[in-house]
């Protein structure tokens, strides 16, 4: 309870009385089913009570988009689950909620709608959950029953690699490569705009800068 109405100070307008933002800690933890632990020492929280602890300080602000690195790491698979029901749920209400995960498992796989699957520094499917079993089968790759499919398509990511995207690094770098010339010209116009910020200093400025 202290850690949130320290946060619900710093986060919350002044406008506001100590009453409401009271309140406000109330109903998050409520929402969170965290009430039990509201007395509790963050120290002595468990490893799913802190990530929930986590997720109630931004709340707070009552923010329309959640970014989170890794929100499962260190928990167990029923902690696991928990969490990620959580992220849904708030997902459900109206906020966009976005992390990282490594090696989800089928049921937790099943929470998110969209998902980007990467491996080896590349991209190797990006769209629906539902959708990336068909996108596998296009490209001849039938996962197993019972299989998770992002590990299944993480395996199996050379296959995959190879039916998408530029054939090799160099291939990458050519398509997205900037001239010289565009380069040059991106610096001349920045050089141009920092200069004319301050009409006093214009000549000088715009001298000094060209020459640097």
């Amino acid at each position: 309870m202290e850690s949130m109405l320290v946060a619900a100070n710093l986060k919350l307008p002044s406008s506001k009385s100590f009453k409401e933002k009271h309140n406000a800690v109330v109903q998050i933890l409520q929402h969170l089913s965290m009430q039990g632990c509201a007395e509790t020492k963050a120290s002595c929280l468990s490893g799913g009570e802190r990530k929930r602890l986590c997720i109630a300080l931004e709340l707070i602000a009552d923010p329309p988009i959640l970014f989170l690195d890794e929100p499962t790491s260190g928990l167990d698979s029923s902690t696991c689950q928990q969490c990620v029901n959580l992220l849904s749920m708030l997902a459900r209400e109206g906020r966009t909620v976005i992390c990282t995960i490594h090696h989800p498992s089928a049921k937790i796989l099943e929470k998110f709608d969209h998902m980007i699957l990467l491996a080896e520094g590349r991209s190797l499917y990006h769209g629906t959950v539902s959708s990336l079993l068909p996108f596998l089968r296009q490209l001849g790759l039938h996962c197993p029953p019972y299989h998770n499919p992002a590990d299944y398509g993480v395996g199996k990511r050379k296959k995959v690699m190879s039916g998408t995207g530029p054939k090799t690094t160099e291939d990458a770098v050519a398509e997205y490569a900037v001239s010289f010339t565009s380069q040059v010209g991106c610096l001349f116009l920045r050089c141009v705009k920092v200069s004319t910020r301050d009409l006093v200093s214009v000549p000088t400025d715009f001298l000094r800068d060209t020459v640097i």
